[in-house]
């Protein structure tokens, strides 16, 4: 996804404003695709910014926020582009060889408060760094309200851990955070994920709601 950037012409500018809305929307969501751009810059051109994608403030962002929610297959890392194992492949035999190429791991997902610490953390570091000083906290309401869309619209906590360890501490905060902020309920999940929820909120002494 890509939306306009300064200079704007006013017709952008409120276009930018209605996309930056959301941005989130597609992230969060579990079968949108997210192409990790995480190989290094091609020679040759002219670039305005020549930093690694680790160390931008919005890839961060977006990753962090694909990595919520993301089906398994659906979050992809350029690095593990292998085009020569393409070849003589077609159709969805061509499409299963490139899922599996791209298939990026996940980092365990992360509360707001979490991630808002980690970003200040790595931008006084200099380890990470954003277009504008403003972007810093608008990239985290951003994730804020991603975070819970992710738990009021999707209910499959399998899910939502991904490649993480569900039993770290992140991801057990990050699953308690996110019920606390949501409307989710233990009536909407299955007797295996309720033991494990409430294992989870047992952790930052959280209770899950109940339906009335």
């Amino acid at each position: 996804m890509s939306l306009p950037q300064p200079i704007r012409s006013p017709a952008e500018a409120l276009r930018f404003q209605k996309g930056l809305k959301a941005l989130m929307s597609w992230y969060s969501h579990p079968y949108t695709h997210t192409l990790l751009l995480t190989t290094q810059l091609p020679t040759g051109g002219a670039y305005k910014s020549l930093r690694p994608y680790a160390e931008r403030g919005w890839c961060e962002t977006e990753r962090r926020v694909s990595g919520v929610s993301k089906c398994t297959h659906c979050l992809w890392d350029l690095a593990g582009f292998a085009p020569e194992r393409l070849v003589g492949l077609e159709g969805m035999h061509a499409f299963d060889e490139l899922r599996s190429q791209l298939r990026g791991g996940r980092s365990p997902p992360l509360a707001p408060d979490r991630f808002a610490a980690l970003v200040r953390h790595k931008v006084d570091a200099g380890e990470l760094v954003f277009t504008a000083e403003a972007d810093v906290e608008v990239v985290l309401q951003m994730y804020a309200t991603g975070f819970v869309r992710v738990f009021d619209a999707y209910r499959r906590f399998e899910c939502f851990l991904g490649d993480s360890n569900p039993q770290c501490p992140p991801a057990q905060v990050c699953i308690a955070e996110g019920v606390r902020r949501s409307r989710i309920s233990c009536a909407r999940l299955g007797a295996a994920r309720k033991v494990f929820l409430q294992h989870s909120l047992g952790r930052v002494g959280a209770r899950p709601r109940r339906n009335k």
